[in-house]
């Protein structure tokens, strides 16, 4: 019993040592334009309904390419935004489109999601030219920034190429909630891939 006790110990101090740094965030980043690649975990709440997926983010200035697969990797759909438009296509090859984000995910779920707008929300910037406001925790770092009626709590930072990045949010608004965890990052400085 006291070996079981010491290893689970060990264990739990062990998990404690790997665990990321804490990074003091205390103001937004700059908006600037940053391609990035990001891999993670999102759960989506709308209402009474919720599920969870995987995630591949590329970004880029003129193209948008988010894959959305299940926990054993099979895709469920693949979303592209581009200047003509937004289309996603599901796991039954079914091709949906739209002007934007917005209206495409209106049609499909009943909500309004603006992914336009996560792609400078992910990166901790505020959307340009929209009306916004900050708020901090106890310990004066950066916990929630609410813009076009949203709002974004920022619960865990990390930082990579010289930007403060989170990679643990929520987005709550119009009677739902994006939850992500952003468990790899690449962003782009200059033409060079930071990892």
């Amino acid at each position: 019993m006291l070996r079981l006790v010491a290893v689970s110990l060990l264990f739990s101090l062990v998990g404690c040592a790997t665990a990321p740094p804490a990074v003091q965030v205390q103001s937004l980043n700059p908006v600037a334009s940053v391609a990035f690649e990001a891999d993670g975990r999102v759960a989506l709440r709308y209402q009474a309904q919720s599920s969870t997926a995987n995630l591949h983010w590329s970004h880029r200035i003129a193209q948008d390419v988010v894959t959305i697969s299940s926990p054993l990797g099979s895709t469920l759909a693949v979303l592209t935004r581009t200047a003509s438009g937004v289309q996603l296509v599901d796991s039954q090859q079914h091709i949906h489109q739209a002007q934007d984000s917005r209206e495409l995910t209106q049609q499909l779920l009943g909500v309004r999601l603006p992914l336009e707008y996560l792609t400078y929300w992910m990166l901790g910037q505020a959307v340009p030219d929209l009306p916004h406001q900050t708020s901090l925790d106890g310990d004066a770092n950066l916990a929630q920034l609410q813009q076009a009626g949203w709002a974004i709590n920022y619960q865990r930072w990390q930082t990579l190429a010289g930007m403060n990045i989170p990679n643990k949010f929520t987005v709550v608004g119009e009677d739902s909630e994006l939850r992500m965890v952003v468990t790899h990052w690449q962003i782009e400085q200059a033409g060079v891939w930071q990892p």
